[in-house]
């Protein structure tokens, strides 16, 4: 699925793409869990998401009130955290 996110938008098509600014593969419920707010970007690592690309453009389209940034600083566009 590609979740493209542009002028206040958010759209969802079932496709891929290979331009995307971050690609995130996992278990689908722990993905849908990373969505709903209730685990970090940490934390997703830890139960099997794998996150390449922008961590900055994930974080964009998280919910902010289940902070899934953990409170952490972020790595550097493309760059993943050990």
């Amino acid at each position: 699925m590609v979740l493209d996110v542009a002028g206040g938008r958010i759209s969802l098509r079932l496709a891929s793409d290979p331009n995307a600014d971050a690609t995130i593969t996992g278990p689908p419920p722990r993905v849908l869990t990373l969505f709903s707010g209730n685990l970090d970007l940490t934390e997703a690592e830890e139960h099997g998401i794998q996150i390449t690309g922008s961590w900055e453009a994930v974080r964009r389209v998280l919910p902010r009130s289940g902070d899934a940034s953990g409170g952490r600083s972020s790595p550097a566009a493309g760059e993943r955290t050990p």
